[in-house]
């Protein structure tokens, strides 16, 4: 195995042009209910499913709320027996560590007092084969064991600040950590995407990249060292105290970034893969290209023609917890909405996006979210490497069937990882170009980018309609007063509005709210419909 497709575990093989390595499908999984157990369970419980996981996913934990949704909505269709077990907290974690203790080299004890020892432990855990135990549980985990030893004692390294803590540990795995990711975890997540860093070996972080920032130089000086140490074609998954500098940090080295921190089970998803899931979502994507293709175009009209499009799609964590709640809401297929969602999910989880894709509404509209294959500001991201991330983005895209994206861009102010207002427009006219070059041969028809902005602005590049987005809506009496103000400014007719709208505060039942409140002065379509209607009436400066 070579190093671009291995670096991760001598057991899991990762392609060079793909952002999750291969695993074998699973056929059993034991189902754990830990949902209300405390964070040292779920911790133990996360980091013992990443040992077990590899190289064949077996145990599914249920930490949040919607995993057992999805456990009956998008596993238990497919071939994979599951056995659910009875018991709750301590009881139940003993039993998974007796059942899996051939699996368990030992235990990582964290430091209570000091909060990066828990990203700490992670990182060692899947080297180590360690579980990360609290001082308080050692004992009864050590006893389901079969006393097994504490491999570290992190109480033991006294580290006087979190960046040494995380100096000492990128020395500690230097040679056997991951190639291939890094990510990026709040060390008060317990559970979330822990168990698939387990199982791929990947350096867990939490430093702060701002540059405005008193004592965090040391911080962005060893995250930048993390990331130049990554193969090509690397992702940092998880997040970031600081979401711009961050963003602008990994761009800059050629690492895309799919925000996933409380993303669960993520190893069982990227293996979910059975060849009848594999064929339907398949015929699923061609299925709703081909609907979205023959979707009826409204007569163009003298009128104010309104789409609106929620945001926050590249977030891997966010398609299974907030969109699922959002895309339940009783409004949603009652007005046109487009949704962002992560072309990604073909490779993480394509059992989530057949579930998407089967259960749209002819209402409803997926748009690749930013900034195609994952999120990257196109204009940190080196020249020369942009056609492999569009390529790859080109194949995420065609696979789920989406013909429109989503993208967004950084400035001096993310850069610093300033507090400050921004639109997030690629301005970019080569950007522009380069995207819809590499993209329109496989059927995108129109772009969308920017998270902020009240100035209407919007043009064609090479035939297709490149629109700057308003907004980003946060409240209904907000949506209703910024279409108002732009329908009063703007006399002519007809007037092309699309919306970007924050996902984390709205919902389909207030846009369908608001929607009533404008009334007649409004014409809402999909923005695919939207930009359809720009395209036929011809406006906007061709480049």
């Amino acid at each position: 195995m070579d190093a671009e497709r291995g670096a991760a575990s001598s057991s899991l093989d990762w392609p060079a042009t793909a952002f999750f390595p291969h695993w074998q499908v699973p056929q059993n999984l034991v189902v754990a209910d830990l949902r209300d157990a405390s964070f040292a369970i779920k911790l133990a419980a996360s980091t013992l499913a990443g040992l077990v996981n590899v190289p064949q996913p077996q145990l599914y934990l249920a930490t949040y709320e919607d995993d057992l949704f999805w456990l009956q909505a998008a596993i238990a269709p497919w071939p994979v027996l599951l056995e659910r077990l009875e018991g709750q907290g301590e009881i139940l974690l003993r039993e998974l560590i007796a059942r899996f203790q051939t699996r368990i080299a030992g235990f990582i004890v964290y430091d209570p007092r000091r909060p990066a020892s828990v990203n700490v432990a992670t990182t060692l855990a899947g080297i180590q084969r360690g579980v990360v135990a609290a001082p308080e549980l050692l004992p009864l985990l050590q006893q389901a064991a079969g006393e097994k030893p504490v491999l570290l004692d992190l109480r033991l390294s006294h580290w006087p600040s979190e960046y040494l803590a995380y100096r000492w540990a990128s020395a500690a795995s230097a040679r056997q950590r991951s190639r291939r990711s890094l990510a990026g975890m709040n060390p008060a997540i317990a559970s979330g995407l822990r168990s698939f860093l387990v199982a791929t070996r990947t350096f867990v972080h939490w430093l702060d990249s701002r540059l405005w920032q008193p004592f965090t130089g040391q911080q962005r000086q060893l995250l930048e060292e993390l990331l130049a140490e990554l193969l090509p074609g690397s992702v940092h998954l998880g997040w970031f105290p600081d979401e711009g500098s961050g963003v602008t940090l990994a761009s800059e080295r050629t690492v895309a970034v799919l925000a996933s921190d409380h993303c669960s089970n993520l190893e069982v998803w990227n293996a979910l893969q059975p060849p009848e899931l594999i064929n339907h979502l398949q015929a699923l994507a061609q299925r709703y290209r081909r609907q979205q293709d023959e979707r009826p175009l409204p007569a163009l009209e003298p009128r104010v023609y309104l789409s609106l499009t929620i945001s926050d799609g590249d977030n891997l964590q966010y398609t299974q917890h907030r969109l699922l709640h959002l895309w339940r809401d009783p409004a949603r297929g009652r007005l046109p909405l487009g949704w962002t969602i992560a072309p990604a999910l073909l490779e993480a989880a394509p059992a989530l996006a057949a579930y998407y894709l089967e259960t749209a509404s002819p209402q409803d509209e997926l748009i690749a979210g930013p900034s195609g294959a994952a999120y990257i500001f196109p204009s940190r991201w080196p020249a020369t490497q942009l056609p492999a991330f569009l390529e790859h983005s080109q194949r995420l895209l065609s696979g789920m069937g989406l013909s429109l994206l989503q993208v967004l861009d950084g400035d001096w102010r993310q850069q610093l990882g300033l507090p400050l207002p921004t639109s997030m427009r690629m301005s970019s006219a080569a950007g522009q170009r380069a995207f819809i070059e590499a993209l329109q041969p496989a059927g995108l028809r129109g772009l969308l980018t920017g998270a902020g902005g009240l100035t209407l602005s919007y043009k064609k590049v090479r035939g297709l309609p490149v629109y700057h987005n308003l907004g980003l809506v946060s409240s209904r009496s907000q949506l209703v007063q910024l279409v108002r103000g732009l329908q009063a400014i703007h006399r002519r007719r007809p007037l092309f509005l699309q919306l970007y709208v924050l996902a984390w505060r709205l919902t389909p039942t207030v846009l369908w709210e608001a929607l009533q409140d404008l009334g007649e002065i409004v014409s809402p379509v999909t923005p695919g419909q939207l930009l359809q209607l720009i395209a036929q009436q011809g406006e906007g400066a061709e480049s």
